[in-house]
């Protein structure tokens, strides 16, 4: 007969060590990106990963995103929270209309990528001609860090 026969693991332990991990590694990728230019906010897996995050139910590994978009918008020069309210507008609003039309959601990863770029882009021009601040334009390097990654989205797919 085993002496510890009733122990478990504690699961609660393994899952703060991978939303620390997680959080460490996106704060290193934010801030790598801040420092090396040609390295893509990954703005579009972001949004990815907080749709499979919010789900899964596991909302405790969205919050190291919320934390990267917290950085990416201080940054870049966007407004406080955009980014966040613009993926929970797009989560709960538009997603589950994209959903029911298309049901293999598995192939829209790439098109979600180039949709959350252009729309955020858009979203930050209304919400900047509403409060009446200055917002970052479009670039042709963000055109081009959407387009790399909608194709790393399709070598992953």
């Amino acid at each position: 007969m085993q002496t510890f026969s009733n122990m478990r693991r504690n699961r609660f332990s393994k899952e703060a060590i991978k939303t620390t991990l997680l959080l460490l590694a996106i704060l290193a990728y934010g801030a790598l990106s801040d420092i090396l230019y040609w390295l893509p906010p990954l703005l579009g897996v972001a949004f990815i990963l907080f749709c499979e995050f919010m789900d899964k139910g596991k909302v405790h590994y969205a919050v190291p995103l919320l934390v990267y978009l917290l950085f990416f918008e201080a940054s870049k020069g966007f407004p406080f929270l955009s980014t966040i309210i613009f993926f929970f507008i797009v989560y709960f609003l538009i997603i589950p209309h994209i959903r029911y039309l298309v049901h293999s959601g598995k192939y829209l990863l790439p098109f979600y990528a180039l949709f959350i770029y252009y729309s955020y882009f858009l979203f930050c021009y209304f919400l900047g001609s509403f409060m009446g601040i200055d917002v970052p334009e479009m670039s042709w390097i963000l055109i081009l860090f959407s387009v790399i990654e909608a194709i790393i989205l399709v070598l992953i797919i």
